[in-house]
């Protein structure tokens, strides 16, 4: 049976398809592969940038939602305390200035991420 079996052409990007006696199909599709040289530092870089950046998203979220929360609370009129507005409006800005810290933080990892990555697909490939 492993001698039925014949591989297309490696030239060939076309499809390929092989019909055997068992009823079975099989289509090799032609891809291609480029290989980079890669140091074991520089790809722990570019997976610690990734770890970065999805912290610093997972934090944005979270103090996004603080702040639409406190920020909804504070603006409906519901509290009449002093000192509950005064808690709220403090805790508003908190995460006015939290939310705008992550995001910048978020953004700047991704796109040290990226420049990392297109200085190593830059590289000549093997």
């Amino acid at each position: 049976m492993a001698d039925e079996v014949i591989p297309p052409n490696p030239g060939n990007d076309r499809p390929a398809y092989l019909e055997g006696t068992t009823g079975l199909t099989v289509e090799w599709v032609g891809s291609r592969v480029r290989m980079h040289m890669v140091p074991e530092s520089e790809l722990e870089s570019l997976a610690t940038g990734g770890i970065a950046s999805s912290l610093s998203l997972t934090f944005f979220g979270i103090c996004f939602g603080a702040l639409v929360s406190c920020a909804s609370i504070l603006y409906t009129g519901g509290l009449t305390d002093a000192v509950t507005i005064a808690t709220y409006r403090m805790l508003t800005v908190l995460f006015v200035i939290l939310t705008a810290c992550f995001a910048m933080g978020a953004a700047i990892a991704i796109y040290r991420q990226r420049q990392k990555l297109h200085e190593l697909k830059s590289r000549p490939s093997v």
